[in-house]
């Protein structure tokens, strides 16, 4: 090294649990000619002034490493300045204050198994539990590289080092490389590294998934692979849902098959600029055969990565996998075994990846009570519904509940948190995921439509103004999504099927796709989706009275009645004009294959009285009376024979105030119908003398014959 001054690193103000680490680097730096500033050194027994005295030595620092343990933001208490709403702790104010001043950082992500004995079980339950949700959320965001909710948010943070060292060979290897990362930054300027390589242990999975319930028939099924030859298996589905938890729990299962190795591998599939395949085989060569030359070659280094496997049995974990052509060389020898986890659906060799869905309610009633084990059967359900089986969000909602028990000695609000998610449930799971230490959904969700090409993305979040299975007419019609970005959101998790020519949204996905939409998009789409299933609703109407289609006009609307339910649900919401005149025909639309056939009368009358509002604001008084007529018919239907009157006569005065003398002999002979079934029979001729009056003089014959009868 050149430089004309020996650079000085600033060594993390770690808690006492990564004193050890702390020591060790410090000497190793020490030894390789750097000046180091450290807490233990630098900072003496400060119990006050220390963010001071931290802005201090990183200002005189040429490089922060940066070490996150398991006391790593454990007692967040004082505001980040300039962001009251963001606690922090001394070594959280490190890392943030540290990348504000644009020092360069390299970030070791520290192993649970090298933190002191006992660190971890100070406190009382709920303290130690909070304690390890915050610590948690902080390594978790120091690894990825996400910092939502942080002073970082808007700032581009490289991502940091992220690898389990389980052993102190592995941690003094991993000093080297740091000490040759910092010399390779160059003379005066020093530059943030992308990430460090550490010469890991052989055994690198990730500890178990605290808190995984369930999953038995996914476990069944996958537990059925063959137990000799090259093992794949691919697991794939949306962000959240969890893929990873389920891939490790796997592992630990298979690991006495493959006790050579367990590799674990972060193939950054949602990430800018993420490994590639060589990339991801020089690091297993790396790991297994640390003195090995690489060549540039990919065919050479592929046959390289196969010569260290041979005669082994090692099993690789690869995480979070961008496609084919990243997982696809890394398929082993024989007597191996790699585990690949995906938000794409590719596939493996021959293999197709096993789709991980929502959890059954059972297991997700499951995961909650392991939060919280007093909970209702009608609570857990209701949360299970909201949650839509995502362990994400039901992880997060139990989470809650258990924090807010230790709160109030045992019991949980559980009404005032089921109404806070009723009022919004994306944005209270979101709000609630740092203290359970989880990336927020939004987050997750984001990661996967960034990737997208911008048409596409806008056509997915525009697929939110669905609420249950669409076809791809309606995808297209509305939405602007062609079959071909279906079948690509598909394969990229963000869209599920549903049977041959079908497609759902997941509940929460639908709901962050339409938070991404402005007011006046989100309503021009609804009023795109009333149109489209109002002409639905037609055609079935239409082949429902076409002879010999009877059938397939009552399948057509029994197919698509959830979005003509949906498209008058939001109809029904607004009180102007735009939406008004909709609404009339909405409801016109479907008078026999659903006004007659499938709604129960209440429903009917719901949908004439939306549709008689919409009359009146638009002072339309042909709609008007025609709505007020189809009244009495429904509360004739339900044998109320006094409020039919009632309708019918106030459709009367319509009809006759327009002149509609056809609509005015509907309406008396129904007033007929209704008195007769009353039993006051005059009063009913006296009607039908009317109605057959006026059926002759406009010429109605079968009008005539109605009120002969």
């Amino acid at each position: 090294m050149t430089a004309t001054h020996a650079p000085t690193v600033f060594l993390s103000a770690a808690t006492v649990d990564l004193e050890d680490w702390r020591n060790l680097l410090d000497e190793a730096f020490r030894e390789a000619g750097f000046h180091v500033l450290a807490q233990a050194k630098s900072f003496g027994a400060l119990s006050r002034g220390v963010k001071p005295k931290l802005v201090e030595c990183i200002g005189k620092s040429d490089c922060v490493i940066h070490l996150a343990g398991l006391g790593y933001g454990s007692h967040a208490t004082d505001p980040f300045p300039g962001h009251p709403d963001f606690q922090c702790s001394w070594t959280q104010f490190e890392y943030y204050h540290a990348h504000e001043q644009g020092k360069p950082v390299i970030a070791f992500v520290c192993a649970p198994d090298l933190s002191r004995t006992g660190f971890a079980e100070e406190g009382t339950d709920a303290e130690r539990k909070h304690k390890s949700q915050l610590q948690q959320a902080h390594r978790d965001r120091v690894a990825s590289g996400f910092f939502a909710g942080t002073p970082l948010e808007h700032t581009a943070v490289p991502r940091a080092a992220n690898r389990q060292v389980e052993s102190v060979q592995a941690m003094l290897r991993a000093v080297a490389g740091s000490v040759r990362e910092v010399h390779a930054l160059g003379e005066a300027r020093f530059q943030v590294a992308d990430h460090l390589t550490f010469r890991s242990s052989l055994h690198q999975l990730p500890p178990r998934p605290l808190g995984f319930v369930g999953r038995t028939t996914d476990l069944e099924k996958l537990r059925a692979m063959p137990a000799s030859g090259t093992v794949l298996t691919g697991l794939r589905g949306m962000g959240g849902i969890g893929k990873t938890a389920l891939g490790i729990v796997l592992a630990y299962e298979w690991l006495p098959r493959y006790p050579d190795a367990q590799l674990f591998l972060d193939g950054r599939g949602t990430q800018a600029n993420p490994p590639s395949a060589g990339d991801l085989l020089s690091q297993v060569i790396q790991i297994l055969h640390p003195q090995e030359k690489l060549p540039d070659d990919p065919a050479q280094l592929k046959a390289i990565y196969y010569d260290v496997l041979r005669n082994k049995k090692v099993l690789i974990l690869l995480d979070n996998a961008l496609d084919a052509a990243q997982a696809k060389p890394l398929i082993p020898l024989e007597d191996c075994a790699l585990i690949v986890t995906s938000r794409h659906n590719f596939m493996l060799g021959n293999h197709a990846p096993y789709p991980v869905g929502r959890l059954p309610d059972t297991e997700a009633t499951n995961l909650l009570r392991d939060h919280y084990a007093q909970l209702t059967d009608d609570d857990a359900a209701l949360l299970v519904k909201i949650c839509a089986g995502l362990p994400l969000a039901l992880q997060i909602a139990g989470s809650h509940l258990e924090l807010d028990a230790s709160e109030r000695n045992g019991t949980p609000n559980v009404a005032a948190y089921l109404k806070a998610l009723r009022g919004g449930r994306l944005a209270t799971l979101n709000a609630n995921a740092p203290e359970a230490g989880e990336i927020t959904i939004s987050e997750t969700l984001r990661l996967s439509e960034a990737q997208l090409p911008a048409a596409e993305r806008a056509a997915w979040r525009n697929l939110g103004v669905f609420t249950a299975s669409f076809d791809a007419r309606a995808a297209q019609a509305i939405a602007g999504a062609e079959e071909t970005m279906l079948d690509h959101f598909v394969r990229r998790s963000l869209l599920e099927c549903e049977g041959a020519d079908r497609y759902k949204l997941h509940d929460l996905a639908a709901d962050y796709a339409r938070a991404q939409l402005g007011e006046a998009p989100l309503t021009a789409l609804h009023l795109a989706h009333a149109r489209h299933f109002t002409a639905v609703g037609e055609e079935a109407d239409q082949l429902y009275n076409t002879k010999g289609k009877h059938i397939e006009g009552l399948t057509l609307f029994d197919g698509e009645r959830a979005q003509l339910e949906a498209a008058y649900a939001w109809l029904a919401t607004r009180d102007d004009a735009a939406a008004a005149q909709p609404m009339i025909v909405l409801v016109n639309a479907v008078v026999y294959t659903g006004q007659t056939l499938r709604f129960h009368p209440r429903q009917r009358i719901a949908w004439l009285e939306s549709q008689l509002r919409a009359a009146r604001l638009l002072k339309d008084k042909r709609h008007e009376g025609s709505a007020l007529g189809n009244l009495g018919n429904a509360y004739a239907d339900l044998g109320d024979a006094r409020k039919a009157i009632e309708y019918h006569e106030k459709a009367l005065i319509i009809d006759r105030e327009i002149g509609d003398r056809r609509g005015e002999g509907q309406d008396l002979g129904n007033l007929g119908l209704a008195y007769a079934d009353l039993g006051d029979a005059r009063k009913a001729i006296e009607y039908y003398k009317q109605r057959l009056v006026i059926a002759r003089e406009i010429g109605d014959r079968r009008g005539e014959g109605n009120a002969l009868g």
